[in-house]
């Protein structure tokens, strides 16, 4: 596994926001990433999170508004998340403290805890990925926050590798679009974005792709016949609180189970070993204090 960064990919990572590295994984550990991947989401074929079953019933029951924004995103991509709560080989790679210490080093932080983890497979002809900023959707008061996207299988420009507007995630903006028809709407909400010229980055099965949260991206279309699989880790800088008022509004409510809801006031550290495991921490670093 390659993780040791340079000088140079650190400066350029807080620069333009995000970091390619073409070859994270070995082709052993390639092997390992997507056998493990696959075999946790077929043994979760309709809960996108571990406590949420999504029924047929339960899509047709919404209001049509909602029914039809839900069936385009589930086009986009296939998307199941804490696969290392109902995995334990799952679990063994997403606390890989090897990449934890990434984005500790990327972000210059002395520990992180995770976030979430969670895989998006474009499947054939799936939908692209309307431009967003994931800062605005988690719940947590730090601009700390690094993904770890990483490609299970070759992610090029014709199956809907990611793009981002370099630079954006110094803005640290909060005004958000959503991840919808609406190509266009985070250049509504942010207009001086307009004019930044997106760049690419195709990336080889193995390698991956780092970015800070706030940092703009989207993805392109699935326009071949196979599946890209991207497995992803995101990760919060220790010491982060909870910084939203009622727990039940943000947009990824969905994913906490209602006693995970009810927990959590503003302020409060997202700290428990459990649900925000802390995965590295540097040996000369003092634990966070409130």
């Amino acid at each position: 596994m390659q993780h040791d960064l340079a000088d140079g990919e650190i400066a350029a990572y807080r620069e333009l926001g995000f970091l390619v590295i073409e070859r994270l994984l070995n082709d052993e550990e390639l092997d390992d990433w997507r056998a493990a991947v696959d075999e946790a989401i077929a043994d979760r074929p309709d809960r996108r999170v571990p406590h949420r079953r999504e029924t047929a019933e339960m899509v047709q029951s919404m209001a049509p508004e909602h029914r039809s924004g839900f069936e385009y995103y589930s086009n986009v991509f296939t998307q199941r998340m804490f696969l290392g709560r109902t995995s334990e080989r799952m679990k063994v790679i997403v606390c890989d403290e090897r990449l934890a210490r990434l984005a500790a080093d990327l972000e210059g932080v002395d520990a992180v805890r995770l976030w979430q983890d969670q895989a998006l497979i474009k499947e054939p002809w799936g939908h692209p990925t309307a431009f967003h900023i994931d800062g605005p959707i988690f719940p947590f008061d730090t601009p700390h926050c690094v993904s770890l996207w990483v490609a299970l299988d070759d992610a090029t420009l014709s199956n809907g590798c990611l793009a981002y507007l370099p630079g954006t995630h110094a803005e640290q903006s909060m005004r958000n679009a959503a991840i919808g028809r609406d190509l266009g709407g985070l250049f509504r909400e942010n207009p001086d974005w307009g004019g930044i010229e997106p760049v690419f980055c195709p990336v080889p099965a193995g390698g991956a792709v780092l970015h800070n949260g706030f940092i703009a991206h989207g993805a392109g279309a699935n326009m071949t016949h196979g599946r890209r699989r991207a497995m992803t880790i995101v990760y919060m800088a220790d010491g982060a609180t909870f910084d939203r008022a009622d727990p039940t509004a943000w947009a990824g409510a969905f994913s906490w189970t209602a006693d995970e809801r009810a927990r959590y006031r503003p302020g409060d550290r997202l700290d428990d070993d459990e649900q925000f495991p802390l995965l590295y921490r540097r040996p000369s670093a003092e634990p966070a204090t409130s």
